[in-house]
């Protein structure tokens, strides 16, 4: 019986892994086709925070997802669900 539950216990924990990387490269993914997108409308080579805010609120409210476009350096761009401008650096 004890050999069960350890057997029980250890099996749990490895699908939990499996979970949760599979989680974590579907999180990816979706970051790469958005940073991809971004890029694609020409938004990452200048000021276009506005233009990224409407669509991160936009894309986060038809998700029903919180979304946070962070830039290279940590600053927060936009945010989904709040003022990005009173974020605190990612970077840090």
């Amino acid at each position: 019986m004890l050999v069960i539950g350890v057997m029980g216990v250890v099996g749990h924990r490895m699908i939990e892994q499996a979970h949760r990387e599979r989680m974590f490269a579907d999180l990816e993914r979706i970051a790469r086709a958005g940073a991809g997108e971004l890029a694609r409308r020409g938004w990452l080579a200048g000021d276009a925070r506005g233009e990224i805010e409407a669509w991160c609120r936009e894309l986060g409210r038809l998700t029903d997802a919180r979304l946070t476009v962070i830039a290279s350096d940590g600053r927060v761009v936009a945010d989904s669900h709040g003022d990005a401008a009173g974020m605190v650096n990612h970077g840090d």
